[in-house]
């Protein structure tokens, strides 16, 4: 067997490929995000938030929008969206939109526990439907970027952290400020 046809050769061939591949889409030279022609365009129906105001296509088609699917039963979705508030607080008046979306139809219900989890981030109520447009998996919480043009750059299935979040975001940002070491830690 040859060096280059060995087990251990191939597995460390696939960790350099798979650092390049992280250095080439995490590196500095990336600190703004472009989806590739052929990454899926979303199709954003008018959103109507918790506070009554409403989302139109146009609008989420200009900016940004980091969209985490989550609901209110998933103990997995209260832990991470602590690090989303804390995002939401860090980025705002910056060009991106932090959304979050729910099937939970008892507004009551949300709105008691948007406020004992003492979350500010604007909410939707949406149809199942809506969210197979974003990935087929059925995980929650799910963290979706989409690009200005309505493209998806990402979708991620899971729980995250919030420098991961963070770093996320940093996709579509050109100047990411403040520091995540700057931003007040939320507490649980």
């Amino acid at each position: 067997m040859s060096p280059e046809s060995s087990p251990n050769s191939a597995v460390s061939r696939r960790h350099v490929l798979a650092g390049s591949a992280a250095a080439l889409l995490w590196g500095p030279g990336a600190s703004r995000a472009s989806a590739e022609p052929s990454a899926p365009t979303i199709h954003w129906p008018a959103l109507r938030l918790l506070d009554g105001t409403s989302l139109t296509p146009l609008a989420l088609n200009t900016t940004p929008v980091m969209l985490v699917f989550w609901e209110t039963w998933c103990p997995y979705c209260k832990r991470h969206n602590v690090h989303i508030e804390r995002l939401y607080q860090a980025t705002r008046g910056m060009h991106i939109r932090v959304l979050g979306a729910t099937t939970e139809t008892n507004a009551d219900k949300l709105a008691s526990y948007l406020r004992a989890n003492q979350l500010h981030f604007p909410v939707t109520h949406t149809e199942r439907g809506f969210r197979d447009q974003f990935s087929q998996r059925r995980v929650i919480p799910l963290t979706c970027l989409v690009a200005e043009n309505g493209r998806l750059l990402q979708s991620i299935p899971g729980e995250m952290g919030y420098e991961d979040l963070y770093s996320l975001a940093g996709q579509v940002l050109q100047d990411i400020s403040p520091k995540i070491s700057d931003t007040p830690r939320m507490t649980s």
